[in-house]
């Protein structure tokens, strides 16, 4: 999911920087959510961590499928 998408299913901008204690043009210059903010992204969104960095967070589904978390 790209990073507009993910912040306009999160309140958009503002309500992200609000959230997280952040300036609103930090968030509009994000590339990829920070993955020391992805957690609090994710609950604004209604995702999960796994959906927005998937690099950082392994998905809850898999894990519960019998995958090893490393």
């Amino acid at each position: 999911m790209d990073v507009s998408s993910i912040i306009k299913r999160a309140g958009g901008v503002v309500a992200v920087a609000r959230a997280i204690n952040r300036h609103p043009s930090t968030i509009s210059g994000w590339r990829r959510v920070p993955a020391e903010v992805a957690v609090d992204v994710a609950q604004l969104a209604g995702l999960e961590p796994s959906d927005i960095r998937p690099d950082v967070f392994r998905d809850p589904k898999s894990l519960a499928h019998g995958e090893i978390a490393a």
